[in-house]
């Protein structure tokens, strides 16, 4: 089974919120972009997070990574 730990649950929550945002970036009216633009700057902040969260844990994820470079290489 997986082990998600914060890092990896971070990374899953961006994912799911590309959805989210493109629905509101595709909405015309203002307040739509600006929520947008509220989640576009919670998926940056929560990408930083994650990536310190990863170093200072050393809980990276490159076994994931190696198995991942097989499909383009």
């Amino acid at each position: 089974m997986l082990e998600l730990n914060l890092p990896n649950k971070l990374t899953l929550l961006r994912i799911f919120l590309v959805p989210l945002l493109l629905v509101f970036l595709i909405s015309p009216s203002l307040l739509s972009c600006f929520i947008a633009a509220l989640i576009f700057g919670a998926a940056a902040a929560t990408d930083w997070l994650d990536g310190h969260l990863a170093r200072v844990t050393n809980r990276g994820s490159t076994r994931w990574l190696r198995r991942s470079w097989r499909f383009f290489f």
